[in-house]
C-alpha cells in the first residue's frame, strides 16, 4: 500500500471459517467452509483505519451448509488468539455443496 506521500506499508490478513461434522436424523454429513479474501483495501484517516473488502466463503463439503455466522477479528499475531480484537459478525445464508457466497465488509478500527 502506498500513501499520497509515497510512503509504503504492507499488512497481512487471514480468514478462518470453522467447519464441523453435524448429525441430523441419524445421517452424518460434512460441512466444510473455507474463507478467502478476494479484495481488501485500507484507508487511514484521523487515527481510524477503515477496511473494505470481500471474503469468499466456499462450501467444500458434500452437503448444503446451513445458515451460519462469519466472525471478523483483527489480530496482531495469529498464534496468539487471546490478543484478537472482535470487529464484526455477518450472517451467511445456507451454501449449497460446491458453491460460495461473497461477503462484503466495511470495518472501522480505532
Amino acid at each position: 500500500m502506498t500513501d499520497p506521500e509515497d510512503l509504503r506499508a504492507s499488512d497481512q490478513c487471514s480468514v478462518g471459517v470453522n467447519g464441523a461434522a453435524s448429525v441430523m436424523n441419524n445421517a452424518t454429513f460434512n460441512v466444510v467452509l473455507a474463507g478467502q479474501w478476494i479484495s481488501l483495501s485500507r484507508t487511514v484517516k484521523r487515527s481510524f483505519i477503515t477496511l473494505r473488502g470481500k471474503i469468499r466463503v466456499k462450501n467444500l463439503g458434500s452437503q448444503t451448509a446451513p445458515s451460519s455466522v462469519l466472525y471478523v477479528y483483527q489480530s496482531s499475531d495469529p498464534a496468539l488468539q487471546e490478543a484478537d480484537q472482535y470487529l464484526e459478525e455477518k450472517k451467511i445464508l445456507s451454501i449449497p455443496a460446491g458453491a460460495y457466497v461473497d461477503v462484503s465488509l466495511r470495518l472501522s478500527v480505532p
